[in-house]
Order: C-alpha cells, then sequence, then structure tokens
C-alpha cells in the first residue's frame, strides 16, 4: 500500500513544475508516489515532464478541470492506488526537505485528522509569511489567512499543531478515508472558494484541519492567473456567492449575499476603476451576475419548476 501520493496540478507551468519536482524527488518515502495532473496544458508539459522525469507519473487532462478539478483526478488516482494520504499542491511552490515528513506524521497522530497544511512563505521574501492556515467569517463567508505578510520574527511557528477553521488549498495533505465520507472538491468552483467549501464540508463531518507550523514551503504567489487579473476578480465574486449559498443557512446567507451585494463588490469596482483597471471592475460585475444567476438556475431546478 502506498503511503503517500503526492500530486501537483500543472496548467502550463513546466518550469515551474520541475522546481517543485525537483524539491519533492529527493526526500520522497520508499512507499511514496508522484503525480502530475495536467489541465490539458498547450505548452508541451506533458512530454517534457515524461522525459525528463521518467518515475513521475502524469495525468493529462482532456480539458481544463481548474484547480478543483485537477486535485479530482489526483484524488481518484490516491483511492485507485490505495494510498493513506494524497498531498495536494499547485505546481508553483518549492518544499522543505522535511516537509513533507512533517505532514505525514502530525496525520498519523491521530485517525481524525483528515487535512494538515504547511506554513507557507512567499518564495520572493523567504522570510515573509503568506499563510499559516486561514480563517473564515460565519457572517459574511470572507477568508483570510492568518499571519499573511508577517515577517517570521513577527509571527514565530508554534511548537504543536493548531486546529483550523479552513486552510489554502495550496498545499493540503489529505487522509485518503476521509475523502471517503465527505466526497471530492465541488468541479463548479473551478478557480478559489473550492477548497473553502471543502473545509466546510469537512469541519461539518467531523475531521480536524490541522497547521504543522514546522512543515515550510513557499509559494510563488499567483503564479498562474495573476495577482489582480480579471480571472482572479470573476471566480473571487462567482464563488463567493455559490459558497454562501450552499453552506450557510437562510439569516447567515441572507446577511452575508447582502454585505457582499451592496458593500462588498460596489467597493471593489469603485476602487478598481481608481486604480484604472477597468477589466477587473467589469469581471467582479460579472462574477456577481453569474453566481446569482447559477444560484437562481439551481432553485428553479429544486422547485421542479420548467
Amino acid at each position: 500500500m502506498l503511503r503517500v501520493v503526492i500530486a501537483l496540478v500543472n496548467f502550463n507551468g513546466y518550469e515551474s513544475t520541475c522546481e517543485a519536482i525537483d524539491s519533492i524527488l529527493p526526500h520522497m518515502g520508499p512507499d511514496d508516489s508522484m503525480v502530475v495532473v495536467d489541465n490539458a496544458s498547450t505548452d508541451g508539459s506533458v512530454s517534457r515532464l515524461a522525459q525528463r522525469y521518467p518515475t513521475v507519473r502524469t495525468i493529462a487532462l482532456e480539458r481544463n478541470g481548474g484547480y478543483s478539478g485537477g486535485c479530482n483526478a489526483a484524488i481518484d488516482f490516491a483511492l485507485r492506488e490505495q494510498a493513506q494520504y494524497v498531498l495536494l499542491a499547485n505546481n508553483d511552490i518549492l518544499f522543505a526537505p522535511d516537509a513533507i515528513e512533517r505532514l505525514v506524521t502530525t496525520a498519523q497522530a491521530d485517525s481524525g485528522v483528515g487535512v494538515v497544511v504547511p506554513r507557507i512563505y512567499y518564495s520572493e521574501h523567504p522570510q515573509r509569511l503568506w499563510a499559516a492556515g486561514s480563517t473564515i467569517s460565519s457572517v459574511t463567508g470572507l477568508t483570510s489567512q492568518r499571519g499573511m505578510d508577517f515577517e517570521e520574527a513577527d509571527f514565530p511557528p508554534e511548537p504543536a499543531p493548531i486546529d483550523l477553521d479552513m486552510c489554502t488549498g495550496c498545499c493540503m495533505l489529505v487522509r485518503t478515508s476521509m475523502v471517503r465520507v465527505v466526497g471530492p472538491l465541488r468541479e463548479e468552483f473551478f478557480l478559489y472558494y473550492d477548497e473553502t467549501d471543502w473545509c466546510w464540508r469537512i469541519r461539518r463531518a467531523g475531521f480536524r484541519i490541522l497547521l504543522d507550523d514546522s512543515s515550510h514551503i513557499w509559494h510563488k504567489v499567483s503564479g498562474s492567473v495573476g495577482a489582480s487579473s480579471p480571472t482572479f476578480w470573476y471566480y473571487l465574486t462567482r464563488n463567493h456567492i455559490l459558497f454562501v449559498h450552499l453552506n450557510f443557512p437562510w439569516p447567515n446567507r441572507f446577511l452575508a449575499l447582502l454585505h457582499l451585494t451592496m458593500v462588498l463588490s460596489p467597493h471593489r469596482v469603485l476602487l478598481l476603476l481608481f486604480l484604472r483597471s477597468p477589466r477587473q471592475a467589469l469581471a467582479v460585475i460579472r462574477g456577481g451576475i453569474d453566481g446569482y444567476r447559477t444560484v437562481l438556475a439551481e432553485a428553479v431546478r429544486s422547485s421542479g419548476s420548467p
């Protein structure tokens, strides 16, 4: 039986994927396996990776399923291989030599742990935190990353694992037996809020999500879609609506969507216009329209209306 399937999700990111693989391969255990899930790249990633890393399995998807679709393909592979864990990771990260081993050790200490995540730093600023786990508001549905932009000395690691409400999907060690209970990620999210929705369901099913502050990785932030691209703003807005609709009870859902529609989105649009980013501002509006359109379509289906 495999211990860990280490899975990187790649989309036209051959060079970054190679750097990630090079940071992992020398430190894998004898019962570990690595797979790259390619989201229909057009840069020749599949053939180039197969030639450069013959021991790394490549799963070539016929269409770009987004991060959630890529992760689900990796989860399916890990379940078929009967692995104990699957490590789901962006391709634009670098691992400390002992990062994966520390995550596994923490997960094995308690069978009720569904997910363990590492402490994540900016690759451009190796001592500056990007995330030490995440939090979510049950009122607005907004998420935030613990310790973001703090220097290491100002936000030192905790000596023991920390329970989290949620985590970023950048790097997650996932117990496969938990997936059989909770199910995979919802692929309709495509990008952003997919891990938020998953974490919400994981916690609701009674599993723990832990931060192992002694496990460290470095992240090239927003390398795939851009730090403030129209794609980012569209999916962030649309999926915020979907997440709240799918998971919040009615009073919280109403307040969260009211805040998003009347306060947060107008603020974002005005700020982006002030910053001379009209395409991004339009993406926020389109994301809101499509989010509510999806919610309305689901309500019509649920009511049995034609």
